[in-house]
């Protein structure tokens, strides 16, 4: 697909070696899914089957040798100065630990996931973290109350699931689950995005606590808003941008 694009991937793609492979086992199981709204691609099953030491990796399949890499060597050996950015996939409320259990993903979404990569945590020197200006969700449980203003929200921000396409549930920014993400990765830099999606909806609205005693909170501005956010994570260096991302 990049070649087709007119980028040149020679020597810039590579696979770690000891990555696991999803199967079409894993695909096939996974498709059955009605509990939990996974994207039904597979990841669940092969992660158990990491676990339980049956899995298959990178390192199995020939057809992949050219683009195998061993991060060990990669990250502490290397003949050049390493400079490495580390982007986790998903959201903290979808860490397998921390998340909403058992509407969560099968996999870590914190830092410690960069970790598992061959890294060292004396190496890390940024945590950048990445929030909407509301939160989003794609799955089974209820997350969004049943209220026009969040069917306008999705309308707005475009919000369709990345891998399937389904419509993201919506909801105010919950800043308590914000702070306990910021504080659980060590988040020292914050990007804030889609600020102009509430710009259009005319709404500046936020929630702190647990879904079943949140309080919320309206603001007259976007400056207020801003500032509100700004007082409560108070350690955190905070950029407020819009979409697509420009900070």
């Amino acid at each position: 697909m990049l070649r087709g694009g007119g980028i040149d991937v020679e020597n810039k793609i590579f696979i770690a070696k000891n990555v696991h492979i999803i199967q079409e086992n894993h695909l096939e199981e996974d498709s059955k899914d009605t509990s939990i709204g996974t994207t039904r691609t597979g990841n669940g099953p092969c992660y158990r089957d990491k676990y339980s030491r049956t899995g298959q990796r990178a390192q199995d399949y020939s057809i992949l040798s050219p683009y195998l890499i061993d991060m060990y060597p990669e990250l502490h050996f290397n003949d050049k100065p390493v400079i490495a950015l580390f982007e986790g996939a998903q959201g903290f409320s979808l860490d397998v630990d921390w998340g909403d259990y058992p509407y969560v993903t099968s996999s870590h979404c914190t830092t410690a996931g960069a970790l598992l990569n061959g890294l060292s945590h004396k190496n890390i020197r940024h945590v950048y973290g990445v929030a909407k200006a509301y939160e989003t969700y794609v799955g089974t449980k209820q997350f969004q109350p049943p209220m026009d203003i969040f069917n306008r929200l999705q309308e707005v921000g475009e919000e369709f699931g990345a891998t399937t396409g389904r419509k993201r549930q919506c909801n105010w920014m919950n800043l308590a689950t914000l702070k306990k993400a910021c504080d659980i990765n060590g988040v020292d830099r914050l990007v804030i995005n889609k600020m102009d999606i509430l710009e259009k909806v005319k709404e500046w609205k936020l929630q702190v606590g647990a879904k079943e005693n949140s309080a919320f909170f309206v603001f007259p501005t976007q400056k207020e808003f801003c500032e509100y956010i700004e007082n409560y994570l108070e350690d955190v260096e905070i950029k407020f941008s819009y979409s697509p991302l420009t900070v």
